[in-house]
């Protein structure tokens, strides 16, 4: 008697009916790895011995797992780290937001789980736990937290060094010093936003003709190329700019569309500040067409957020309302921000990797230590200074020492930056980008000094930003020490 499991074939002897179903279940279990094992005849012929199944079975996953190009991958340092995030990727669903590759096409799900299992018997117990696990695979949750809880370390500090390597390809300098940037630029940013964001105000509508008039005027104002004023016209023409009118979400942006076309969508088109947000991705589009991979990702914002506070200039030169311009500038500000803030604790700690080398766990728990010590001291020098000024309390909890299990702590805190590392893979790059373009521009503008070529190199800077780095704007715009310590703390100061 025979029974066919997709590609694979039992031969199986009369008496042995009532034993095939719990075959049938292990080869359903373990497809790809039996299958993977087969050339050829795909044929299991237990008929004379049933054994001979178990047999075979112990044969093929030793001859995997035995592999001495699969034991080289499973020695590998990083390889616990790799199962741990692509185990996240598949358990979150995540698709396309995160920086790591993800191995969907080349690793099943039947071989990732299988490769964890392998990990966990090898460490923990014998070569024939593994075998007779894989016959019922029936703790892969378990097996999951196991793997959480002997990688999760490694694990961050493996996506800290993926993302280190990607982002310091364009710069380095700025990176050393991100901690300190972004405490000036989050400082600077917050007072913008509180003095200039003002919901009463209202923006002021234009027409289409008005907004085309005001795009082909801002293109003479800053000397553009008749090429840039080509493409715009050519973007009219052929309807590559999608005009909506929303006043509270924008989600506007240059994109490559399902059809292959690099497209504009434009929010709040019926007001000033849709013409403020097209130049910004107008500029994306110039620089996209003329030389700017998808790869180039450091510097990218940087001639768009500098053009979109030009444009802001422009107006008030053409006699629009400061306030309301500054209004629509603190946009892209709070956006920025927006961008930018939740990806602080990534920030510092990406910092600390490319300056000191790997997180350690005694570091943050000695940190926590000292966070948790220096709260509780506060606390009861408070309470003391309170009982001696004669003052009643009446609830004491606010001055309760704080009590936790700092070791946990620290490991439930590293697991929360793993998840938004994979959650936000690419947004801590896009964050990472928004926060050194905006200090870029900022400091361009800051050091600006009656510049009369600063538009003249900020158009060859979008026309060839693909083949500009960092240091080739810090050298370009005579800005080289912005990114020095002493600089830095010098604006920490101001």
């Amino acid at each position: 008697m025979e029974k066919k499991i997709k590609d694979i074939r039992i031969v199986f002897s009369e008496n042995q009916q009532d034993s095939i179903t719990k075959i049938e279940d292990i080869i359903q279990k373990n497809y790809e790895l039996i299958l993977s094992f087969f050339i050829g005849d795909k044929t299991i012929d237990i008929s004379r011995n049933q054994s001979n199944f178990d047999t075979t079975f112990y044969y093929i996953v030793n001859s995997m797992f035995n592999n001495a190009d699969i034991k080289e991958l499973l020695d590998d340092e990083d390889f616990l780290s790799i199962l741990h995030v692509e185990s996240l990727i598949r358990r979150n669903h995540i698709l396309g937001t995160t920086i790591v590759e993800n191995h969907s096409d080349t690793l099943s799900d039947e071989f990732l789980s299988s490769f964890i299992a392998y990990k966990y018997f090898e460490l923990n117990v014998t070569f024939n736990d593994f075998v007779e696990y894989l016959k019922v695979r029936n703790m892969e949750d378990e097996l999951f937290r196991w793997l959480q809880n002997v990688s999760r370390w490694d694990t961050y500090n493996y996506l800290l060094e993926i993302t280190s390597n990607f982002l310091k390809t364009d710069d380095e300098t700025f990176f050393k010093q991100m901690s300190y940037i972004t405490y000036i630029w989050f400082n600077y940013t917050i007072e913008y936003i509180r003095h200039y964001e003002n919901t009463d105000l209202e923006y002021p509508e234009i027409s289409k003709k008005q907004f085309d008039t005001l795009v082909c005027e801002l293109l003479n104002y800053i000397k553009a190329l008749n090429d840039w004023l080509r493409t715009y016209q050519n973007l009219k023409t052929n309807g590559l700019i999608m005009f909506v009118e929303e006043d509270q979400n924008d989600s506007s942006k240059c994109f490559l569309d399902s059809d292959g076309i690099t497209k504009i969508l434009i929010d709040n088109s019926n007001n000033l500040k849709g013409f403020c947000i097209f130049i910004h991705e107008f500029i994306h589009y110039i620089s996209r067409k003329n030389s700017l991979p998808e790869e180039k990702i450091s510097n990218s914002e940087f001639p768009s957020i500098f053009f979109e506070k030009i444009s802001g200039e422009f107006l008030v030169k053409k006699g629009y309302s400061s306030n309301i311009v500054k209004q629509i500038l603190s946009f892209r500000e709070k956006n920025n921000y927006s961008l930018s803030f939740s990806l602080v604790p990534l920030f510092n700690d990406l910092a600390r990797y490319i300056n000191y080398g790997k997180i350690k766990r005694s570091d943050k728990i000695s940190l926590y230590k000292n966070q948790i010590e220096s709260l509780n001291r506060i606390r009861k020098n408070m309470l003391k200074i309170i009982t001696d000024a004669g003052y009643e309390i009446k609830d004491y909890s606010v001055f309760q020492e704080v009590s936790v299990d700092i070791d946990n702590e620290a490991d439930r805190d590293c697991d929360s930056l793993i998840d938004l590392f994979m959650k936000s893979g690419l947004l801590v790059i896009n964050g990472y980008q928004y926060l050194l373009d905006s200090y870029l521009v900022n400091q361009v503008l800051n050091n600006r000094n009656g510049d009369t070529k600063i538009f003249e190199k900020m158009i060859d800077v979008t026309n060839n930003l693909g083949m500009i780095d960092v240091k080739d704007i810090l050298k370009l715009f005579d800005i080289e020490n912005v990114f020095q310590e002493e600089y830095v703390r010098e604006l920490i100061k101001k």
